[in-house]
């Protein structure tokens, strides 16, 4: 998202431009976001058509069809209905927010580098939990297992897609937020 702040002549033109920092970050928001989807479909319909073409001339004999992106979203074995649908989208925008943060901190390689943060800050969470468990329950993640047999997800719903929805929802705008003053205090001079 912030490909034009990696060197400090591009940085240096970049911020120049007669336009807020707000301006500016919304353009690159709409562009990493929205045009990316747009973009990520239109792909997908023309490699669609593509195979469709190679199987048509390599195959003339058999029927092809091109595939139908809405039955393809709304099949069942993919997404079951649009709550799960918007469900796996707030996803989608939670962890895109993340590169999108990461973006704003490190300007050089920052996909990696949000990839390495995530990774790590994963890999202590599950060192903590899974200690956090083996002195909990006396057997450790077995003991845990059996406890959440009682648990029923219908009775409490503390997990339902709604929920999932509005906290990622909430976490991605506070995401998108935080980039966004960390993106307003750039410095155009910055020794990186």
């Amino acid at each position: 998202m912030m490909g034009e702040m990696n060197t400090k002549a591009k940085r240096i033109s970049y911020l120049m431009t007669p336009a807020t920092v707000f301006e500016k970050y919304i353009s690159r928001l709409i562009v990493a976001v929205v045009i990316f989807i747009i973009a990520f479909l239109v792909a997908f319909k023309m490699a669609d058509y593509t195979r469709l073409l190679i199987c048509l001339i390599r195959y003339p004999e058999l029927k092809f069809h091109s595939l139908d992106l809405i039955g393809f979203i709304g099949n069942k074995s993919l997404i079951v209905n649009w709550l799960d649908f918007f469900y796996r989208f707030s996803v989608y925008l939670f962890f895109q927010s993340l590169f999108v943060l990461g973006s704003t901190l490190w300007y050089k390689k920052p996909f990696l580098k949000t990839l390495a943060a995530g990774a790590i800050i994963s890999l202590a969470f599950v060192i903590v939990d899974g200690t956090f468990i083996h002195f909990l329950f006396k057997d450790g993640i077995v003991d845990f297992n059996h406890s959440m047999e009682y648990y029923s997800f219908s009775t409490h719903n503390l997990f339902s897609a709604k929920n999932c929805i509005t906290f990622f929802s909430l976490v991605t705008l506070f995401n998108w937020t935080l980039a966004y003053f960390r993106f307003k205090d750039s410095e155009i001079i910055n020794r990186i």
